[in-house]
């Protein structure tokens, strides 16, 4: 993997710490090379709502919470041909039902800046 791949999954943990972001982090991310992308090596998180082969994918729901999908949505293998690297699943609203980030599986999403910063905004937009 390269740099940005990993610094992407470090910082990932470090912001789920406190704003419960995501479902699943993903150590040690499947990377189809693809150089004639630009896409190709690029990180990224799918919303949980995403079939992802093999990883857990809940819907942010109790009645999906040990579903692991043996197959990928069309946009998760268009990407994976692209050679994006999915490092993690980020939570959202049950189903995608809502739009306050109040009603995930098990917990809140907590999207605020605490700071007030800028740069902290623009790391928060960077790796969610």
């Amino acid at each position: 993997m390269n740099d940005i791949v990993n610094e992407s999954i470090n910082r990932s943990k470090e912001v789920n710490k406190e704003l419960n972001a995501f479902v699943t982090i993903l150590d040690n991310p499947e990377y189809h090379e693809n150089p004639n992308s630009l896409l190709n090596g690029v990180p990224y998180s799918a919303k949980d709502m995403f079939s992802t082969k093999g990883i857990l994918t809940t819907g942010s729901s109790n009645a999906l919470k040990d579903y692991v999908p043996f197959y990928d949505a069309t946009v998760i293998k268009r990407l994976k041909e692209a050679g994006a690297i999915l490092i993690s699943k980020s939570a959202g609203d049950e189903f995608g039902l809502g739009g306050t980030g109040t009603t995930p599986l098990e917990w809140f999403v907590i999207l605020m800046i605490k700071t007030g910063k800028q740069e902290d905004l623009h790391q928060v937009l960077l790796f969610l």
